[in-house]
């Protein structure tokens, strides 16, 4: 085969031309597929070595976030209990201005209550569904790829 010559810097970088071909010693080069199966088999390394640290990462942040999480859940127990308060006040405020019996205004703010949070509920589920199918489309095309990757890796081997 022919070589071509390029000069970068002051390197001289030569290939041959119709690679995959034999070598004037007999013995066959290396082709481009099998320099991209290495590429591939490195990226796959890589990739696999990525989420190794993610998961080291993972388990190292649930250490950081115990307090924080506590805290919050503490914080959302005393919002609930502010919440019940409030769903009181607004009880007796339809008691003595709308002049309602006490169990007749009661049953309307938990009515109120129960509308309103299943509403919220039913929109954050929903949410919950579309991010979580999301996440499981990403999943699942990165699994293929490296399937792919790795096939590609051991068919040029």
């Amino acid at each position: 085969g022919r070589r071509r010559h390029w000069v970068i810097g002051e390197t001289v970088m030569s290939i041959w031309q119709g690679i995959g071909q034999v070598q004037p010693n007999g013995k066959s080069r290396r082709g481009v597929v099998d320099s991209f199966g290495d590429v591939a088999s490195d990226l796959t390394s890589l990739a696999e070595l990525q989420f190794q640290l993610l998961a080291v990462d993972i388990a190292e942040s649930k250490k950081q976030l115990t307090i924080p999480l506590v805290l919050l859940l503490g914080g959302l127990v005393i919002l609930f209990g502010a919440g019940a308060v409030s769903l009181f006040a607004v009880a007796a405020c339809l008691q003595e201005f709308a002049e309602l019996s006490v169990s007749a205004s009661l049953g309307i703010v938990a009515l109120g209550g129960i509308v309103i949070s299943s509403c919220v509920l039913a929109i954050a589920l929903l949410g919950l569904r579309k991010s979580v199918t999301c996440f499981e489309r990403s999943r699942s095309v990165w699994k293929e790829n490296v399937e792919w990757l790795k096939q590609l890796k051991n068919r040029n081997r």
